[in-house]
């Protein structure tokens, strides 16, 4: 019967065993669809506003259940056509 290694010198080191390499961007994804309390977050625009804008046309939603969703894409060109400031 082999002797078992006492020290870690002893040991054999299976090099071929390796751990898949994760890797991780300092950047989370983007969502595809927020929610209402997501575009808050991400605008600063308020939940009324929102709604408003949605009722109007200007922001299109979309129903999943009882939950209301915006693609980015659509909140993205909802954003793009708000009016711009004179630098002030």
């Amino acid at each position: 019967m082999p002797k078992s290694p006492t020290r870690v010198t002893d040991m054999k080191i299976d090099r071929e065993l390796r751990l898949p390499e994760l890797s991780f961007s300092k950047e989370p994804a983007s969502p595809h669809a927020y929610r209402i309390a997501g575009i808050c977050k991400a605008t600063g625009l308020g939940r009324t506003s929102i709604y408003a804008a949605i009722k109007s046309g200007a922001l299109i939603a979309r129903r999943y259940g009882r939950c209301t969703l915006v693609l980015a894409d659509d909140l993205a060109a909802f954003l793009a056509k708000l009016p711009t400031t004179n630098g002030r």
